[in-house]
């Protein structure tokens, strides 16, 4: 979690722990071997689930980038199209 947010998150993880939110679920076969956690009954009580296959997809970051991509296209023709459209 650290790498991708940029910033200490042991304080917001033992927050998740004491409240039964998350629970370590092992470790995975890399360097340092790092651990895994997955979210418990409680989180899914509190957050008003009965399943995580409830929960949205996440986006996939490619998705997203060519999302964000052709709205910029789209977002300078249409600039183009006011400056044309002032004169």
């Amino acid at each position: 979690m650290e790498q991708v947010r940029g910033v200490d998150s042991s304080s917001v993880l033992n927050g998740l722990f004491a409240k039964g939110l998350v629970e370590e679920r092992g470790r995975l076969e890399l360097p340092g071997r790092p651990l895994l956690y997955g979210t418990t009954q409680n989180f899914l009580r509190c957050m008003g689930l009965s399943s995580l296959e409830e929960l949205p997809e996440v986006p996939d970051p490619k998705d997203t980038d060519e999302q964000a991509n052709e709205n910029d296209a789209a977002d300078a023709a249409d600039d183009k199209q006011l400056k044309l459209e002032d004169v």
